[in-house]
């Protein structure tokens, strides 16, 4: 199977990722759920968003698997996460990959200063 050209592909992101063949992505770019949960408290003046959908697993798991089977030989997975459960993040990825750098960005969380 070859993999399409700038195309978006609609889908269950782990169900279309099997039906890739192995080594075949020279780069995943991804924010997957946390699962954390997470609902944001930013919004003071308007109602706040719902809870994110599906952001109560570890479901990002199974996607770190996947990566590795998708990804050519020396290429870069960048993986965003919560600090809240970074460590979990790390230890499973660190299964799969030479882990060369954690950036952290400090949106300024909590009240505007």
């Amino acid at each position: 199977m070859e993999l399409p050209i700038n195309q978006i592909i609609c889908g269950d992101c782990l169900e279309v990722m099997k039906t890739f063949p192995d080594k075949s992505v020279d780069l995943v770019l991804t924010d997957p759920p946390y699962g954390i949960n997470y609902q944001s408290n930013r919004r003071v003046v308007s109602k706040k968003f719902d809870k994110l959908e599906n952001d109560d697993n570890n479901s990002r798991f199974e996607a770190y698997k996947e990566y590795y089977r998708i990804l050519k030989d020396n290429c870069v997975a960048i993986v965003f996460c919560s600090f809240k459960n970074y460590a979990d993040d790390f230890n499973e990825l660190k299964k799969y990959f030479d882990i060369k750098n954690c950036i952290v960005w400090d949106k300024g969380g909590g009240r505007y200063r």
